[in-house]
């Protein structure tokens, strides 16, 4: 003997939205309505960030990039802060030298590079290219 089915909605809790389905009231069955709206809209885009360059210097090639909660200077990308676009505009018309730039544009242009200040001096590694070659394989010191 087949159900007549009575449909009534089911809602199922979600970590961002809810699911809507439908289940029988007599036999348990379970669909997805063919029409069932949305429980929750999500805003799949997120809103575009920016870095905000101080551009009255340079260090070498590099802009100057606002910190993090405008705490200082920084070069380095990962080191530097992320403003919406509200808070770069805001800044930009306080100061027009502090321009605004999506992150997006400007992480495509990143490139890797080393900071000098982080590499051991040039007479230590001298002394080490001078030992090279200078003792025979297994021969002590």
């Amino acid at each position: 003997m087949s159900c007549k089915h009575e449909w009534g909605g089911v809602v199922i809790p979600g970590p961002v939205n809810r699911i809507v389905i439908d289940q029988c009231e007599n036999c348990g069955e379970l669909r997805i309505p063919d029409a069932a709206p949305p429980a929750q809209a999500v805003d799949l885009v997120p809103e575009p960030m920016f870095y905000i360059q101080d551009t009255r210097q340079f260090v070498g090639n590099c802009p100057v990039w606002w910190g993090p909660n405008g705490g200082g200077y920084v070069t380095r990308l990962d080191e530097a802060g992320r403003y919406t676009e509200q808070e770069a505009i805001t800044q930009n018309r306080t100061r027009t030298t502090d321009i605004p730039w999506p992150c997006a544009e400007i992480d495509a242009l990143a490139r890797r590079t080393v900071d000098c200040q982080h590499m051991r001096n040039r007479g230590e590694r001298l002394a080490e290219l001078a030992m090279i070659g200078t003792h025979a394989p297994g021969a002590p010191s």
